[in-house]
């Protein structure tokens, strides 16, 4: 997102009442952290945009239901699993900048895990294990992500967190490397999140030129049945670890975890492991 595109929202979202920090939003330029609300000092405070490319004012149609679909699954989710869940301050506000309309939702502010600079296999079972349950507690409510990427997780207290549910809504999902297979042909299945949390830690552990782009053929994306992460015998920690990530990232549903538990148990199984042997590293670091 541009600076001076940046700068029309930061003023829209004063005019609404809300104050933004003067710091540079995450990569895709759709969250800010917030200092002031309708005058009143806020702390530990994020707000996400929402817009679209309809004029400004207009109150139906993806943006209204992206901003609303991510308000009420955040609100129940919170609920259920706070630690796990990121908490929706109140009801999305509507501004306009730049002659289009937008909403703002204010959360509970988290770090985003592209701020996080970090690949090692503690990380990414810590990472697998605290969203396989996010998952297991969503999809027991009915609920499918549908678009788990590295914006959709960030980093409170420790632990890792699952958000960014007004993506995965159906009028405005997005189509990339994350996004599983069946998706792509116009079906979607829990077994679909699983796919694309195995993808976001190959993401973290996979160099960008070697993962799998979505391209409108389907020979290519048939490429993605043969896609498999090298194993290394000289560390089994960690080629457990891509084992799970290929059991997870398998091409067809029914090859992959039945559910989010059955994956964490593998996790467990694994971290457990790891603890035996010694493994109990510091790994989070901050870009700064």
């Amino acid at each position: 997102m541009e600076k001076d595109t940046i700068r029309q929202i930061r003023e829209g979202l004063a005019r609404a009442g809300i104050i933004t920090a003067d710091t540079q939003p995450e990569a895709d330029g759709s969250f800010f952290d917030v200092i002031a609300v309708n005058g009143r000092i806020t702390e530990g405070t994020g707000c996400r945009v929402f817009s679209d490319a309809g004029k400004a004012g207009a109150k139906a149609g993806a943006i209204y239901e992206k901003a609303w679909f991510e308000h009420e699954i955040s609100m129940s989710m919170y609920h259920e699993a706070p630690e796990l869940f990121i908490c929706p301050y109140m009801p999305p506000v509507p501004f306009e900048a730049e002659g289009r309309g937008y909403y703002a939702f204010l959360t509970e502010a988290g770090v985003p895990l592209a701020a996080v600079s970090e690949s090692s296999t503690d990380f990414c079972v810590s990472l697998m294990t605290d969203i396989c349950r996010a998952l297991d507690i969503l999809h027991h409510n009915g609920h499918i992500h549908s678009y788990i990427s590295p914006a959709s997780i960030v980093m409170k207290s420790g632990r890792f967190c699952l958000t960014g549910f007004g993506e995965a809504a159906a009028s405005c999902r997005k189509i990339d490397q994350f996004t599983a297979p069946e998706i792509i042909n116009g079906f979607c299945m829990p077994r679909s999140d699983i796919y694309s949390l195995a993808m976001v830690v190959r993401s973290l552990i996979t160099d960008a030129d070697e993962l799998p782009q979505y391209i409108a053929d389907t020979d290519v994306i048939c490429e993605r049945k043969r896609h498999l992460l090298p194993l290394n015998s000289e560390d089994p920690y960690r080629d457990r670890l891509l084992a799970i990530l290929n059991k997870g990232a398998a091409y067809s549903p029914f090859d992959r975890y039945s559910s989010p538990s059955a994956m964490l148990k593998d996790l467990e199984e694994l971290a457990e492991n790891a603890g035996k042997d010694g493994r109990n590293e510091e790994y989070v670091h901050i870009v700064v």
